[in-house]
């Protein structure tokens, strides 16, 4: 990209006017009635004897005030310095503000003294104590005491930023240019040379319609030989006969001809030579990488914004059609050779290079370390940083978010588990703390998921078929003395020894110890636990708070009820052991909390008992069908079938002769030879 020279030409008539409105100051404040401001303290007492149509901003303690279209000062006190009848004042700078009558001008102090006289065509700012003005279409150099400290002889002046504070300019005198100092001093005496501003301490001329650059001595840095003259980067170039130079200011010395150039950003040109492109850093003023290359764009990280590198390309010599990419430093070093068919960031410091066969590398492009070709796949977690890598013969292993080897590449899997990675070899597992980065030794032969456990995190693992609980410093928190462990449900978790079980807690403690034939995990404070063959309710203490005396139990329900079979019949018993439903029948089905069909177990005939307990309808159906979504069912009476809802009220007439359960809501009825639909509702269409 090219910048063209840019030059500051002192416009005498396009001095800054004040801006009004809303001043910095918050002492100043707006009448709405009267739509004019005025000035009060910071008490809220006005100051300002008189309102105004503005005030501008205050600078040293002074502020231009506009009164009826004509302008006037007054000081941060209130005092009116200046009454408004000038045609406009400008804003103060330096101590002094240039003041307008008709179309002449004079200067202001922040006293309000007028002490340049209003005789001049236009004045600039002051520096120094010292100004440019205009007299009759001349510039000249007056002091702020109206000494004319150069007569008005130039033309024009463009202002130079050799120390930030433009003390300096060019002028135009005729047709020729110099350069003055605002104390009155010629820096460079006038010449036949046309003269800009190029940057703090040189300055380009016109010779000979060529441009070249001097020093602010006067001194000839580059030869008037280019066309143009460009600002690049951190330095210049310019051009000439189809070819752009790089300058370096300091000494005077060019570059090398290109061809074409393009920033690269960061103060690096891309240059091309012959169709090769290579890197001119215009900060080192000097070419950091030889135009060798096919091409050369710029890498960025998307993991860490503010670095770069460049990413240089060869193309093959032979016909595969590839493209070899390689890795290139700011300054210049070959982090890469242009080798590799595939470049990507795997974090803020590792880049993944891949040759053609798909065999991948890593670059730490901070430190420079490199693994050479010898990974099939990485597996990069961001959290940890950690990459799960795998060799070309499929063996697992670990690096860091440097590159370095964690765990080699021996194992036959690596996987993630929590804060840990499990490594397995040899049909033995180990355990790695990322956050440690330590390895345990291969010793289990299990290692399930870490999970929270109370106040902790444990695992389940097993040695030699003996479970335990392994907390993640590495601790038993469990020894493995187990033949089982199940996961913790509701605080505790069924262990088993010998083909017994019992619970431990959270805190690995033997809270029942394994006695039971079977048990099931405490739910509401109870267990289900088989002893001598029969089935009861244990707590937590291991005793028995329903005698194991059923040959079946069923968990307790929201009720507080659980379903038992004893020698056969069935029943309902309260969580102390108590029956709610004497073990007397075939059957029971609790449907939620509406009703429960009974089943009685010498008839084999259905009845319907409230939740508590009550009898809805005596044991007088021969059939009962399952209910849909627990609304509604079929039951028979003497071959006939009607439908019945979960309040056990009979929606029907007992008329039907054949009927299916309900699906969908609709269940298909039978009369004779009429086939129809029947709702939940007891509604139906025949066919």
């Amino acid at each position: 990209m090219k910048t063209r020279l840019i030059t500051s030409i002192l416009c005498l008539a396009c001095l800054l006017q004040p801006s009004f409105g809303d001043a910095t100051t918050s002492s100043v404040y707006y009448d709405d009635n009267t739509a004019t401001y005025g000035l009060k303290s910071d008490e809220g007492v006005v100051l300002t004897e008189k309102t105004y149509d503005g005030i501008s901003e205050f600078h040293n303690g002074v502020a231009i005030v506009k009164k009826d279209g004509l302008f006037g000062v007054i000081s941060d006190t209130g005092e009116e310095l200046v009454v408004p009848n000038y045609k406009y004042i400008t804003n103060y700078r330096n101590g002094y503000a240039s003041a307008f009558i008709g179309n002449l001008a004079g200067a202001l102090n922040t006293n309000g003294q007028l002490v340049v006289p209003v005789e001049y065509d236009n004045i600039s700012h002051f520096i120094n104590g010292h100004a440019l003005a205009y007299k009759d279409n001349k510039l000249g150099l007056i002091s702020s005491t109206n000494q004319v400290i150069h007569p008005f002889v130039w033309d024009e002046a463009t202002m130079l930023d050799f120390d930030h504070d433009y003390n300096t300019f060019v002028f135009k005198q005729g047709a020729t240019y110099g350069v003055a100092s605002f104390t009155g001093k010629i820096i460079i005496p006038a010449q036949e040379k046309q003269l800009f501003h190029l940057s703090d301490s040189q300055i380009a001329f016109v010779s000979d319609n060529k441009i070249g650059v001097m020093n602010h001595s006067g001194d000839v840095i580059i030869a008037p030989t280019y066309e143009s003259i460009y600002v690049a980067g951190k330095g210049y170039m310019g051009s000439k006969d189809d070819h752009y130079y790089f300058f370096n200011m300091d000494n005077g010395l060019i570059s090398a001809p290109y061809d074409a150039i393009n920033d690269a950003g960061n103060g690096h040109y891309l240059v091309n030579e012959n169709g090769q492109y290579g890197i001119y850093d215009t900060t080192l003023h000097k070419e950091v990488i030889a135009p060798e290359y096919n091409d050369i764009s710029l890498l960025q990280n998307p993991h860490d914004t503010t670095q770069f590198l460049f990413q240089v390309t060869r193309l093959s010599s032979i016909r595969d059609n590839l493209s070899y990419l390689g890795v290139v430093s700011m300054d210049g070093d070959i982090l890469l050779p242009a080798l590799y068919t595939k470049l990507s960031f795997l974090s803020d410091q590792l880049l993944i290079y891949q040759d053609p066969q798909g065999t991948m590398g890593i670059l730490n492009v901070i430190n420079g370390f490199d693994s050479g070709l010898i990974y099939h796949s990485i597996k990069y977690d961001p959290d940890s940083g950690l990459s799960i890598v795998t060799s070309k013969e499929k063996a697992y292993g670990l690096i860091d978010s440097d590159g370095q080897t964690l765990i080699p590449m021996t194992n036959h899997y690596i996987y993630e588990n929590g804060n840990f990675m499990i490594a397995e070899k040899d049909d033995k597992k180990a355990l790695f703390s990322k956050e440690k980065k330590t390895l345990s030794p291969y010793k289990y032969d299990s290692i399930f998921s870490f999970q929270s456990i109370g106040e902790t995190e444990a695992a389940i693992i097993s040695i030699n078929n003996l479970w335990g609980l392994l907390t993640p410093e590495g601790t038993y928190l469990v020894p493995p003395e187990f033949d089982a462990i199940n996961e913790f449900v509701n605080g505790y978790a069924i262990v088993s020894k010998d083909n017994k079980y019992g619970f431990i807690n959270t805190k690995g403690e033997l809270v029942v110890k394994p006695q039971f034939e079977d048990v099931s995990s405490f739910n509401d404070g109870f267990a289900i636990a088989r002893k001598g063959g029969k089935y009861g309710f244990i707590q937590s203490n291991g005793k028995f708070v329903v005698p194991a005396i059923y040959d079946h139990v069923k968990p307790f329900d929201a009720n507080g009820k659980s379903l038992v079979d004893y020698k056969g019949r069935m029943g309902m018993i309260n969580k102390d052991g108590s029956y709610f439903l004497n073990p007397v029948y075939a059957s029971i089905k609790p449907v939620e909390d509406k009703i429960i069909v009974v089943q009685d177990s010498a008839t084999k005939k259905y009845g319907i008992l409230k939740p508590n307990g009550e009898e809805i309808s005596k044991l007088i159906y021969d059939d009962f069908g399952s209910f849909f979504n627990s609304t509604a069912t079929y039951v028979e009476i003497n071959g006939k079938f009607a439908v019945i809802n979960n309040k056990g009220e009979v929606l029907t007439q007992f008329i039907f002769d054949d009927m299916t359960l309900f699906n969908k809501g609709f269940a298909t009825v039978t009369i004779g030879e009429q086939k129809g639909f029947i709702n939940v509702r007891g509604e139906y269409i025949l066919e």
